[in-house]
């Protein structure tokens, strides 16, 4: 049975599909191109002490493998589905989250087309989750390694697509794909993990959005909470939600990044306290668990990646919206990064932050 795997040239999507090729599946290793060849030698060279490209490399593990390799050019669908959507954001004050914009328009839709072109029944990534079928439907749940655990950015699935994904790495840990893929031989296995967006390795966001944006927001104000000037910042786009370090600015007390406002390039400066919210709004929403939100449940969520889960409430208030009210306030919560629900160990809903209240009370059961 064929299966298309999608492949970096790193030691988790590379242990995936030797993991699967193990089980009997013929694999079809399949890599986006999605940057510039010259800008991915650069970043590998500098994570792995090598100048493959990502496909150089994923061809090199599936001839070790005995699979067949295959390439697909998406570098315009990435620069105008992802790249541009992400400068877009944040000039408009947000904090986007690429990785779960890329699985929503490029990484699950071409994988889906690709398998189905070359008659692959299932198909595969090296994310570290797991799915499991219930009844009729299909669920969505953490990897067993929360350390590791990437269900989070996972969250834009359907239960169409969730029905053809392998994600075998989700019952292993890190330290374990790493041994497995040593006694395998496969040349990924001590490769550096991935870190930051794949298209800003350097992590100088602001930097990127100049360069690559035809205009950015010329120097601003910081203000207070009242509206009174405190002093000069260099665009509203080098800061974030919950930022207290960098401001270049001196108030004799520590001070944080509270709120942005796009229209008048002003960044509003405030204590701390001001970060926690308790009522979150978000949109784009998708539910993966059949029948969930249909009145107000008791759930818990997250943030943003890397963040651990806190207790509340969600709701569906519109077709598109929901919120979740926290037990306890979050801090900052962001307008761009997802919110994410979860029953236990299983994904139950997701969507795009758009705002985040001090609390606002759901009426009493």
């Amino acid at each position: 049975m064929k299966i298309a795997v999608a492949m970096s040239g790193g030691v988790d999507s590379g242990s995936c599909a030797y993991l699967l090729s193990r089980e009997g599946f013929t694999v079809l290793g399949l890599t986006f191109e999605m940057l510039p060849p010259c800008k991915i030698s650069a970043d590998r060279a500098e994570e792995s002490s090598v100048t493959l490209s990502p496909a150089e490399g994923a061809a090199r593990l599936c001839a070790q493998i005995g699979a067949e390799h295959f390439t697909v050019d998406e570098r315009e669908n990435f620069k105008k589905c992802v790249i541009q959507p992400f400068i877009g954001a944040y000039l408009a004050g947000e904090t986007p989250n690429p990785c779960v914009l890329c699985n929503k328009k490029i990484k699950f839709p071409e994988m889906f087309t690709f398998a189905d072109s070359h008659g692959a029944e299932f198909c595969a990534t090296g994310h570290y989750a797991r799915t499991e079928k219930c009844g009729d439907s299909f669920i969505l749940k953490k990897a067993l390694d929360p350390a590791k655990d990437q269900s989070y950015v996972l969250w834009n699935l359907t239960q169409k697509e969730l029905g053809r994904l392998k994600f075998p790495l989700g019952i292993y840990t890190k330290p374990q794909i790493r041994e497995i893929a040593e006694n395998a031989g496969l040349e990924c296995a001590h490769n550096k993990d991935s870190q930051d967006i794949c298209f800003i390795p350097d992590g100088d966001y602001a930097s990127f959005i100049e360069e690559n944006s035809p205009s950015v927001p010329p120097c601003g104000n910081y203000i207070s909470e009242d509206g009174c000037v405190l002093g000069k910042h260099r665009g509203h786009h080098r800061t974030t939600l919950g930022q207290g370090k960098g401001l270049g600015i001196a108030l004799g007390k520590r001070v944080y990044v509270i709120d942005k406002n796009a229209s008048d390039n002003t960044v509003t400066l405030g204590s701390e306290d001001r970060l926690y919210k308790k009522r979150v709004t978000a949109d784009s929403i998708n539910i993966i668990c059949p029948g969930a939100l249909e009145k107000r449940e008791r759930f818990s969520a997250k943030i943003r990646y890397g963040r651990r889960e806190n207790t509340g409430y969600a709701e569906r208030t519109g077709e598109d919206t929901l919120t979740f009210e926290f037990d306890e306030a979050v801090r900052a919560p962001s307008p761009g990064q997802s919110l994410v629900i979860y029953d236990g160990d299983c994904v139950v809903a997701g969507g795009i932050i758009r705002r985040a209240d001090c609390f606002l009370h759901f009426p009493q059961l």
